[in-house]
């Protein structure tokens, strides 16, 4: 039977999955085209915008959408002869009702909803650059000519392509085409991949080798702002490289290939999200605007999406771990939700005879600032293709779209359109296929709840999932949810039993044997029982809960298998039970069921916010953080049976030393040791020890063919998965096990099974291992994929290491009574911080190191890598990103410490303020810095301060007063209120002290054990004793002089008796004589020669005003020093003394008399 509007008959019969589940029947749209003849007309009159219907089944519709395609544009389809341009002819329907199709060098722009007042179709055709490429409808957005602008009206939309060389065009209005801008991105022959809106800044342009930048137009030039992130981190999407932590080996070998700019939905505090899809690795950046209208940029996390979508797939398809090598994932696209963004992945699962390829959803919450270790949700579709490597690009060609407030996504290929639920799996394929000659999909776009497509043959297409295809969805999911959730009346975990009877609350059982019996009444869904016998053993005065629930939860995980006969003779009386199981890896399952359930338990009877404390390896811990620690062993152990197969002959060796090591002994022969080491869950981190000692007893044997190497690689891959698995399970449950903390109560240190430390700690054992894979592993082979391996192991050893110290040092951060402790751990912490990243830098590992020194603040190691690559844009990007975190002043110090004053010094603008604080306690420096930020008064100050502490160097000393000086007489910024001119003269006075002591006899300095290049400074009065002291034996009228003129700089320093100061100069030159064997004949003419009047000539002739200087006579003659010397006594002296200062008197008057 035909369809009323095709050609040809619909294929009505029903096909299969590749599991075996039915599909709808391949719809292929074969009906009229609009370029039929009856439609070729050059109307150019508006159409309504009600659809035309084209198809309906019980699954879907499909109808025509919007205003009648321009005649334009059904021109450039129907071009006969330029097949290469039809071939790379694209189209992009916009959410705001334009569209655009580019074909060729032309541009054509289109309204197909009208706009608000407008009656007519609009269309506008635009020449774009040349290329000698191919243009592409991804390179071309439609924005506002201004924020706010009405982008429905034509003069308000502007228009900004790039071609695939990097030329940008942008019109800033629509209306005014004929109005352009043009600029290149200068991108060396890289390819441009796409141009996504970001608003309000403008557009981001990718390259097909990740560039990224942030065009920003005006209305006259465009600016353009390279996305720019530290050394490498995300540099690796570019390479061949591996996975960062989780990545498989064919990841290696696969090139780089760019998918989707997503920006999120998602804005907080004037920045923007936005995710790049490259490869199998997805980016999430932080795009700010600041209130300078700067753009800051932030790597938020890079994250390995192959590795996620592994995990799910073999989980989904029911994968197991010796067959997981043979997945192989490819993250096709990405969209918006309305919770955080889904990723669109196909995954080919090789099989005996063909390998088939599945597609999934996989969803990631926006809120996120670290990388995800595994995907929030995941819808595996229900269709499923051969996998052909000659096929491949068709294969893996599908896109996703998303509408908003709808449950349904559509997935599309230029030959297909899948309709799906967006949140859950559904048996029936929804399928619409373009097969017919000449049709396709050229793009695609939402709007609203509508999904849009661009068919070639059928223009603008509007595909709906009917009601009734909802309704069955909606009674499939209720259906499931029925069979996978249990009813009220059902037992949710029917495995859990006793080894014995309870009564309910027996006063003869004690408190552990009634609080199991709650659990088995819980269990069984009795709850009212269940309560009552919790209110009767822990009232809110009793103790013991916290004892109770630590033994019942390890009783759990560490219970005997009740089916399996082999224990039948060991299991404890009253012993619980949680599986049926005879195989260890269902036993451990179960037990982590088990486990669960007694989290909901706790809750379920009101006793989990009760939880306190209990003892764990000799310190508090809390209750909740002791079942999560059982639960995270559990998934470890758990990690280890699945990797059992591939590691046995280690696994089984390691067991039987670490069940030896116990002193295990098996009740029952058949038993064999991993039987006895999996059902003790809560020793399994003795397995660990047990690695370490297997793997230096094999390193102590001569190596062949490697085995060295394997064996390290296997032991690093075991640890890494039983401690990732646990890691996981506390990230992902952590609200699960989040108990209110009553007031009052204190913060207990956090020590998790993960992170203890010790000889025999995780963390020594962590350590060791990273050493033995650098120095016996890596260094130990020349095989490039090995050794890849290695580096991967390192990176993620390191990484558990230190995710234990964060949980540990944030415990204590906020509890000032523990600082001390706080502080203990903090440098342990950083010293194997850096034992564990610097191995990586070594080994020239640079952008595995730099994520680890980024993640956990080595500010150390970003330092050193950021200078070996003299990448200044990096440091000023850490400067910014870890400002609070005390990054800036950690640079400067490192510069001091290494002595490199010039960079220190050297600082750009953004630092300057950082710089100044920094400086602020380190005045020998700070003095330059505000030369450079031109302040020079407080450089005044500083040097000056400086120049008046000094007491080392004279010669220092003398060179900061010059330099204060000079800053004085260049600041502008003076006080109106200061006296320069004082400041000056001040400095003047320090420089004439520094000039006497300079002027100090070679003898002098030799006397007192000094050189002219070594001397301290001195003090006015030091080097007034110096001058005429004993120290200069040959002191004459010049030394005394120079005394003299020092009087005045001892009295501003601060000399308290000048006249004792002034009195010991002339007693000391008058002491320079033999005054009693002067002649007789001539006594004064004789004096005159005394190097006390030479001194007063001296001073006299000048300028010295001798009465200013020249202490009274009396003075003189009650000095101790004359009498000492017998001169007082001698008349001869006397009268000599007297005639002198006679004479000085009447020259002195002499000389007022002149001026007066």
């Amino acid at each position: 039977m035909s369809s009323p509007w095709t050609k040809y008959p619909v294929n009505k019969s029903v096909g299969r999955n590749v599991d075996g589940t039915p599909t709808t029947p391949r719809q292929t749209l074969n009906y009229s085209s609009f370029l039929d003849s009856s439609m070729t007309g050059r109307s150019q009159g508006r159409s309504s915008v009600a659809g035309k219907l084209l198809e309906e089944t019980p699954y879907h519709r499909v109808e025509t959408f919007g205003l009648t395609i321009p005649v334009q544009i059904r021109e450039a389809l129907a071009l006969k002869n330029k097949s290469s341009v039809l071939q790379y002819t694209n189209v992009k329907l916009h959410e705001s009702g334009w569209a655009w199709l580019v074909s060729g060098r032309k541009l054509y722009v289109w309204r197909f909803i009208p706009s608000p007042g407008s009656k007519s179709l609009y269309c506008k055709e635009l020449l774009l650059p040349p290329t000698n490429l191919y243009h592409s409808a991804n390179l071309v957005t439609i924005l506002p000519s201004t924020w706010g602008a009405d982008i429905n009206n034509p003069g308000s939309a502007a228009i900004m392509m790039v071609s695939p060389e990097g030329v940008v065009r942008y019109w800033p209005s629509l209306a005014h085409d004929s109005n352009s801008i043009e600029v290149n991105t200068e991108l060396s022959g890289h390819p441009c991949h796409s141009l996504t809106p970001f608003q309000p800044c403008g557009c981001v342009l990718m390259t097909t080798t990740n560039e990224l930048m942030l065009l920003m137009p005006s209305q006259k030039s465009i600016m353009i702002h390279p996305l720019k992130v530290s050394g490498g981190v995300f540099s690796i999407l570019g390479r061949r490289v591996s996975s960062l932590i989780f990545g498989s080996q064919q990841a290696a070998e696969q090139t780089t290939t760019v998918h989707k700019v997503l920006v999120s939905d998602f804005t907080r505090d004037n920045s923007r999200m936005l995710y790049v899809l490259s490869s199998n690795q997805l980016a999430k950046w932080e795009i700010q605007l600041t209130s300078s209208n700067t753009i800051q940029e932030k790597l938020v996390y890079q994250c390995d999406c192959e590795a996620m979508f592994t995990k799910a797939a073999s989980q989904g398809l029911h994968v197991s771990l010796e067959t997981i090598d043979q997945l192989t994932v490819w993250c096709l696209d990405v969209c918006n939700t309305g919770e955080g963004i889904d990723i669109l992945a196909a995954v080919a699962l090789k099989g005996q005879v063909k390998t088939s390829l599945f597609y999934m959803f996989g969803t990631l919450d926006n809120n996120l600032s670290e990388a995800p270790q595994s995907l929030g949700s995941v819808n595996i579709i229900q269709f499923a293709e051969e996998y052909s490597p000659s096929h491949e690009d068709q294969l893996l060609s599908y896109k996703m779209l998303l509408p908003q407030h709808s449950s349904n996504a559509y997935i599309y290929s230029a030959q297909s359109i899948i309709c799906v639920p967006a949140y859950r799996t559904d048996d029936i394929v929804n399928k619409i296929d373009f097969n017919s000659p000449g049709d396709g999909i050229l793009g695609a776009g939402v709007m609203k709840d509508k999904a849009l497509f661009f068919s070639r043959k059928h223009g603008i297409l509007s595909v709906t999932v009917t009601e009734d295809a909802l309704r069955q969805q909606t009674d499939l999911s209720f259906s499931r949810s029925r069979i996978q959730e249990p009813q009220a009346s059902q037992s949710i975990v029917p495995d859990v039993s006793f080894s014995q009877d309870f009564t309910d609350g027996d006063s003869t059982t004690d408190q552990l044997t009634q609080f199991k019996a709650a659990f088995l009444q819980f269990c069984q869904q009795n709850i009212n029982d269940a309560q009552n016998i919790c209110d009767q053993l822990f009232t809110p005065d009793s103790s013991g809960l916290d004892s109770a629930v630590a033994a019942l939860s390890e009783e759990l995980i560490n219970d005997y298998p009740a089916s399996d006969p082999r224990w039948a003779e060991s299991i404890p009386a009253g012993s619980v039970s949680t599986s049926s199981s005879l195989i260890i890896l269902h036993q451990l399952e179960d037990k982590l069921k088990a486990h669960g359930f007694l989290v909901n338990f706790l809750k379920g009877v009101g006793l989990w916010d009760r939880l306190k404390t209990f003892k764990v390896r000799d310190q508090s811990f809390p209750t909740w953080c002791l079942l999560c620690e059982h639960a995270e062993k559990l998934n470890a152990a758990i990690a280890l049976c699945r990797c059992h197969k591939m590691y046995q002959k280690i696994v089984d060796m390691v067991i039987s030393v670490v069940v030896k090591k116990r002193g295990s002994t098996a009740p029952y022969k058949g038993l064999t040791d991993q039987d006895l080491f999996f059902r003790e869950v809560s020793f399994i981190a003795d397995i660990f020890e047990g690695f370490l000692e297997y793997e230096e007893e094999i390193l102590k044997t001569p190596s062949t063919h490697g085995t060295h190497v394997e064996t390290i690689a296997g032991i690093n891959t075991l640890m890494q998965e039983m401690l990732q698995e646990a890691w996981s399970y506390r990230q992902e449950n952590s609200s699960l096990y989040q108990v209110i903390p009553n007031e009052g109560d204190q913060n207990p240190e956090l020590i998790f099974w993960t992170g203890t430390s010790g000889p025999s700690g995780m963390r020594n054992i962590l350590l060791n291992q990273i050493q033995i894979t650098v120095e016996r592993g890596i260094n130990g082979t020349e095989d490039q994929k090995m050794r890849s391996m290695l580096y991967q192991h390192l990176v993620s050893l390191a990484d558990i290491l230190l995710d234990g110290y964060v949980v540990q040092l944030e415990s204590l951060r906020h509890d000032a009574s523990k600082q001390d402790r706080y502080d203990e751990v903090n440098q342990k912490y950083e010293q194997d911080r850096r034992t564990a990243i610097l191995p990586l830098v070594q080994l020239h590992q640079y952008s595995q190191a730099t994520s680890l020194a980024e993640k956990y603040q080595d500010f150390g190691i970003l330092i050193e890598l950021c200078e070996a690559r003299d990448d200044k844009d990096s440091l000023q990007y850490y400067s910014t990103q870890f400002k609070d975190q005390g990054f800036p002043d950690y640079l400067f110090k490192w510069y001091m410490d290494k002595g490199d004053r010039h960079k220190l010094m050297n600082q750009p603008a953004p630092q300057h303020e950082n710089l100044g604080k920094f400086l602020s306690s380190h005045h020998h420096l700070s003095w330059l810095h505000d030369i450079h930020t031109k302040s020079f008064h407080k450089a005044y100050e500083t040097l000056k301060n400086l120049a008046d502490n000094e007491q080392t160097f004279l010669t220092r000393k003398k060179t900061l007063l010059s330099l204060s000086k000079l800053a004085l007489q260049a600041a502008d910024d003076v006080d109106i209120n200061q006296d320069v001119t004082d400041q000056i003269e001040i400095i003047n006075n320090e420089h004439d002290i520094i000039l006497q002591q300079e002027a100090l006899p070679m003898e002098v300095l030799h006397n007192i054990n000094m050189t002219a290049d070594t001397m301290n400074p001195l003090s006015p009065t030091d080097l007034i004793q110096l001058y005429v002291g004993d120290k200069n034996p040959h002191s004459n009228e010049f030394d005394f002089k120079k005394a003299l003129d020092l009087l005045r700089h001892a009295e501003n320093s601060g000399c308290d008796d000048i006249e004792s100061l002034k009195r010991y100069i002339w007693c000391r030159a008058i002491l320079k004589d033999d005054w009693l064997a002067l002649k007789d004949i001539d006594p004064l003419s004789s004096a005159r020669h005394t190097v006390f009047f030479k001194t007063v000539e001296l001073a006299y002739s000048q300028g010295l005003s001798l009465q200013e200087f020249m202490p009274a006579m009396e003075s003189l003659l009650e000095s101790e020093d004359l009498k000492n010397a017998g001169l007082l006594d001698n008349p001869n002296f006397r009268y000599l003394l007297k005639a002198g200062y006679e004479q000085i008197e009447r020259t002195t008057q002499d000389d007022t008399e002149m001026v007066v």
